[in-house]
């Protein structure tokens, strides 16, 4: 008699290297330049563009459920929605939108302060 064995798919995630820093306090230049080229390096990863792009439709099927007032049930029917339920997406939203932009805020306060200046004074045109 022959025992079926299952064939088991063993998916190893390559760790991240630890990025060593003291605070997340943003008061230390140099750990904040480190912060920086990390957060830098994280938008052109692929996988950060495709989690953007999930967010961004999630986004928007939520920015239709909000306006429509219609959302869909457990029975994967289209369900009315009430206004606590509603307002419990709008919620949903504004963390979606947070989350999605927080890489490209942090860079805009991590960016060091003479660089800033030098970017708002810069005239294009001279």
């Amino acid at each position: 008699m022959k025992k079926n064995k299952k064939k088991v798919i063993v998916i190893s995630l390559p760790k991240a290297p630890k990025l060593k820093l003291k605070s997340l306090d943003f008061d230390d230049e140099k750990e904040n330049l480190k912060i920086l080229n990390a957060l830098q390096s994280l938008i052109g990863n692929p996988g950060w563009v495709v989690f953007r792009q999930i967010l961004e439709k999630n986004v928007s099927i939520i920015e239709k459920q909000i306006i429509t007032k219609v959302g869909i049930g457990e029975d994967g029917k289209t369900v009315r929605l009430d206004d606590k339920q509603v307002d419990e997406l709008r919620d949903k939203y504004e963390i979606f939108i947070e989350v999605m932009n927080k890489p490209e805020n942090l860079i805009k306060v991590l960016i060091p302060k003479e660089q800033r200046r030098a970017e708002e004074n810069h005239d294009p045109y001279e």
